[in-house]
């Protein structure tokens, strides 16, 4: 379909890895997401705490079966995204 929904996804602290993609955002992590490929869109929204820590971009990116995230500081302990939405097409 073009528009796929994920729930009370857990990123554990083992998933976080180092990455360059942005300058101010050290860390990733990649989401299994089944059936999402390039052409997606991803909205992730994180928990309160979450959003208003500072640590995550607000931006995120797709590929094949995945989101990816990214972080400032790699996560102390497991956080639990609420909802992935992601869509494509107009």
């Amino acid at each position: 379909g073009n528009i796929l929904t994920f729930e009370n996804i857990t990123v554990a602290t083992t998933s976080w890895v180092e990455d360059t993609t942005y300058d101010s955002f050290g860390y990733k992590a990649e989401i299994p997401c089944t059936g999402v490929t390039e052409e997606f869109f991803a909205e992730v929204t994180f928990d309160v705490l979450e959003a208003i820590s500072g640590n995550y971009a607000p931006v995120s990116q797709t590929g094949a079966g995945t989101v990816t995230i990214y972080a400032v500081e790699k996560p102390e302990s497991t956080i639990i995204i609420p909802s992935i939405i992601c869509s494509k097409g107009a």
